[in-house]
């Protein structure tokens, strides 16, 4: 029961215990009851906050990537996340109080890149919410609002991934200043100051993982039986596409190792609660140049103090100045924007990432055009006498030069024994040709239906250039095809389809030199995967198309003028025919 001030009390003190006390150590020693004296008034002037999202939108959560924003771009964001016990109490088995049993934050974050490889900025939450029980040092209303301590923070990248893959390295440099509503456990009575170090791998398709090992260095202060101060800060995060557009999957683990000196005889047994482990896992949409948006939840690991029983988040942020050369998704998504038509073949992948591949050394087989030959009764009877007919279409092995496959018999090379599924060779199969011995011409008119029209041609094969006549058009500093451009790109499916002799397709894209160059090239890749992605979503063998970004380094036009950087980015395809053997076929 309750004592007064001058006798002491037993107290088991359980820095954010689970709701049974059997999940944690107890430990039991005589506290004076002066803790309700006016001399421990600045005894809730910890920090109880383990959760501190970091200012970028190419952080994972809590935890820092090497990734810099491009120069000058401006990052706005708030988080806005609930948590459940980060502090409580227990005498005994008895819980007696919560001291921060409900905590509702909104945290506001505006951050600017600078030259490339320096992020700096700055959060400050605002708890809307605060509710303790059973607490006196609380008042009364236990119920607070106020400010939390403001985080200025700045990243410098120290080591690059090289191209769009590999290892990343950064410094950070954190530091936190007083600003927080004082004796409800929203700020730290001095500054602290957090430097971290941080390393990550990005794959090239996609997937994130980072480290991040710190200190946070702050003064002793003490809450009942508890002594908090400096601590050894641990992060790990990762994050992954899930192959839906712009969606990922991210997650990580935070920790902190209290370094204070324990006022308890039995240090060990206290070491739970001075180190609190937290896992959060959400779902993140990236939508356009800028846009982000982050829900997910978390648990406490341990019953260190800050660990919640229960956190949810909610995150919106908006990076501002990325409209040329810069995304936000670390690797491209890119996936067919437009649905394949019904009846057509083939479906796009899901292409992730890009490799520098080389053309492969395919070589695809012409179609035969092997005149029918004419057999007389008698050649047949003395071929069906020592050949069988394996394919049984009337043709024995001897003059069967598909033995295996039987003739289709439509009044189109049947004297060969080899079924022709496009007799015209225009790229559309016989059974979905309107007109199966005439081949289509590729102008923009009905290029579907297998038959010639009237119309100008607007994809030419020029050397070893496809000429076409409009220009693809992208969603501005985005991989997202225009509705404008699928008109012209079917019409290139429709040709590649037809013209068998070209034997394999680079696809090229190319940029501007304005903005960043790496980020350049990285749009230029995506750019020309998401037309090979359309391509072959249309049809056109996977196997025939390359796709490769250039960035700003293959200019065909001055970069100095609107004209001419408008003439820069384009998009090429160029080819590499069949070539005629020694017997002329």
């Amino acid at each position: 029961g309750a004592s007064s001030r001058n006798s002491t009390q037993h107290i088991d003190m359980f820095i954010h215990s689970r709701h049974s006390p059997a999940t944690g150590i107890h430990i039991s020693f005589l506290l004076f009851a002066a803790i309700l004296a006016p001399a421990a008034a600045h005894a809730q002037d910890i920090d109880v906050k383990l959760f501190d999202p970091v200012p970028s939108p190419h952080a994972i959560l809590g935890v820092h990537t090497s990734r810099p924003m491009t120069h000058m771009t401006l990052w706005a964001g708030l988080t806005t996340s609930y948590a459940n016990d980060l502090l409580v109490g227990h005498r005994g088995d008895d819980r007696i109080m919560r001291p921060v049993a409900h905590r509702v934050v909104g945290e506001l974050a505006l951050s600017v890149g600078l030259f490339g490889w320096v992020d700096a900025g700055f959060s400050l939450p605002v708890f809307l919410r605060q509710v303790g029980e059973d607490y006196p040092l609380l008042g009364e209303d236990s119920g607070r609002t106020g400010l939390g301590d403001l985080r200025l923070v700045v990243k410098g990248q120290v080591l690059k991934n090289r191209r769009f893959s590999g290892f990343g390295l950064a410094l950070v440099a954190e530091l936190g200043m007083p600003t927080g509503e004082a004796d409800a456990f929203m700020r730290s009575k001095t500054a602290t100051f957090t430097p971290r170090l941080v390393l990550d791998y990005r794959h090239p398709k996609g997937y994130t993982v980072a480290l991040n090992l710190g200190a946070r260095i702050r003064s002793r202060q003490t809450v009942e039986d508890l002594a908090v101060g400096s601590e050894i800060r641990l992060g790990l995060g990762a994050e992954a596409p899930l192959g839906l557009r712009g969606l990922w999957v991210v997650g990580e683990i935070v920790a902190a190792l209290g370094l204070a000196r324990q006022s308890v005889a039995d240090v060990a047994r206290v070491t739970t609660r001075t180190s609190p482990l937290e896992a959060l896992l959400a779902l993140r949409w990236r939508y356009g140049a800028g846009l982000v948006i982050t829900a997910g939840a978390g648990v406490g690991l341990t019953d260190g103090y800050g660990a919640p029983d229960l956190r949810a988040l909610v995150a919106v942020g908006y990076a501002f100045g990325l409209a040329r050369g810069n995304r936000l998704t670390p690797i491209p998504d890119p996936i067919a924007t437009e649905p394949t038509n019904k009846g057509t073949a083939g479906t796009g992948p899901s292409v992730a990432g890009h490799r520098r591949s080389p053309f492969r050394r395919i070589t695809p087989k012409p179609p035969a055009r092997v005149g029918p030959r004419r057999i007389t009764d008698a050649d047949f009877d003395k071929a069906a006498a020592r050949d069988p007919d394996p394919d049984a279409d009337g043709l024995p092995n001897s003059l069967d030069k598909c033995p295996n496959k039987a003739e289709d018999m439509d009044g189109f090379q049947d004297g060969d024994g080899c079924p022709e599924p496009d007799n015209d060779r225009d790229g559309i199969p016989d059974e979905h040709d309107k007109c199966p011995l005439k081949p289509e011409t590729v102008n923009g008119v009905k290029d579907d239906d297998g038959c010639p029209d009237k119309g100008t041609a607007q994809v030419i094969l020029t050397g070893s250039k496809l000429k076409i006549s409009q220009r693809i058009y992208f969603h501005t500093g985005s991989d997202q095809l225009k509705p404008s451009a699928f008109p012209i790109l079917r019409q290139v499916a429709a040709f590649l389809k037809a013209h068998w002799r070209v034997r394999r397709i680079l696809i090229e894209g190319h940029t501007d030199s304005r903005g960043d160059k790496e980020k350049n090239v990285d749009l230029s890749v995506r750019r020309a995967y998401r037309v090979r992605a359309f391509l072959v979503a249309r049809g056109v063998g996977s196997e025939r198309l390359v796709a490769r970004g250039f960035g700003p380094k293959v200019p065909v036009a001055s970069n100095r003028n609107a004209r001419g950087r408008a003439k820069n980015r384009r998009v090429v395809f160029s080819v590499k025919l069949v070539v005629k053997n020694r017997g002329g076929k």
